[in-house]
């Protein structure tokens, strides 16, 4: 399930995302950067205010498991971008599909987007083979656009999307209908 994200009551299970080397190496490359005001960074990203940004908390029983975040890009195309992430220790055990299988009904849902992007890291291989496993379509590839601080090198991005009208018959929504029904 997603629930809204409380800061002071979700502060930790961002912290342990933000400050793991593993998980910060495949989803923030900011984090890496040495010449970055750590804190103030992972607090901007945990708190900051943003028009059209919703945090949500991806949790079964009162454990949490990660965090996604829907951001309305163009309400007039219905555009936004999805990011998040799996506390390293819940990675490949199925709870980064139910997170972004929630976050896109929301989106599609509740939002009524028509289109939801997300921009991997082109080394991030679980990212990107669980967007396309799930249905998302490749759209592009930024070459040499983001700086890896940890290897010195640029790195290329991909970008996917989905739109609404091929979510309900995705593989992800048909698998979890299967699952939750």
């Amino acid at each position: 399930m997603l629930r809204d994200a409380n800061i002071g009551e979700d502060f930790q299970l961002y912290l342990s995302c933000f400050s793991n080397n593993y998980w910060s190496s495949l989803f923030d490359l900011n984090l890496q950067n040495q010449d970055l005001d750590w804190q103030m960074y992972v607090q901007q990203k945990i708190s900051g205010q943003y028009k059209g940004l919703y945090r949500y908390i991806v949790c079964s029983n009162n454990e949490k498991y990660g965090f996604s975040q829907i951001f309305i890009e163009d309400e007039v195309t219905g555009r936004g971008t999805l990011t998040g992430g799996i506390l390293p220790e819940f990675l490949s055990k199925g709870y980064g599909s139910a997170g972004l299988f929630m976050s896109l009904k929301i989106a599609f849902s509740e939002m009524n987007l028509n289109k939801v992007i997300c921009n991997v890291y082109d080394f991030n291989t679980p990212s990107f083979s669980l967007l396309e496993k799930a249905g998302f379509k490749l759209e592009g590839i930024l070459r040499q656009h983001s700086m890896n601080y940890a290897t010195k090198n640029l790195v290329d991005t991909r970008i996917y999307s989905m739109l609404k009208e091929e979510f309900d018959q995705s593989r992800l929504a048909i698998t979890m209908r299967k699952l939750f029904s």
